[in-house]
């Protein structure tokens, strides 16, 4: 039991600090896969300006769900600013289109599927909900967990964060 228990603390304390050695460095290179099932570099779906990479559980999971709609809900604020929406789902793609296929409302920021947690791995996020802003130059400005934050996906330092 003591041996799992500090295996656990020393993942957590990797993934700490592969995520704090992200920022003010580029973006990894990040595969995942679209709805369709094909898989494709995260690349294209980057903001011209900058971008908000958000990293889910699943759509199994109630507080990732309510993120993602509140996410939705300052679209417009975060689209005034220059900043586009993407989450990466750690979910099979066909889960994902059918979770989205069934919203009364639309999500109208990108979903992609990162099945096998490649891409939440190479940020750090592992089992982890959380954010990476991605500036123009594809240079990592900011992560945030969400679980250091509460619920709510609204931050208003993002907004200041851009403007340095």
């Amino acid at each position: 039991m003591t041996s799992n228990r500090k295996r656990t603390r020393s993942t957590q304390v990797d993934g700490a600090l592969q995520r704090s050695a992200l920022v003010g460095r580029r973006l990894p290179e990040l595969r995942v896969m679209l709805t369709t099932g094909r898989s494709k570099s995260i690349e294209p779906y980057l903001g011209a300006q900058n971008t908000l990479l958000c990293f889910f559980h699943g759509v199994w999971c109630a507080e990732c769900v309510l993120l993602l709609w509140d996410l939705q809900r300052h679209l417009r604020k975060l689209a005034a600013a220059g900043i586009e929406i993407v989450a990466a789902i750690r979910d099979q793609p066909e889960t994902i289109a059918a979770f989205v296929a069934n919203q009364r409302r639309a999500l109208t920021y990108t979903v992609v599927a990162d099945p096998d947690g490649s891409a939440h791995r190479r940020v750090g996020a592992g089992g982890h909900t959380m954010m990476l802003l991605v500036d123009r130059n594809r240079m990592v400005r900011r992560i945030t967990h969400w679980g250091d934050r509460g619920r709510s996906s609204d931050d208003s330092g993002l907004l200041d964060e851009l403007q340095k």
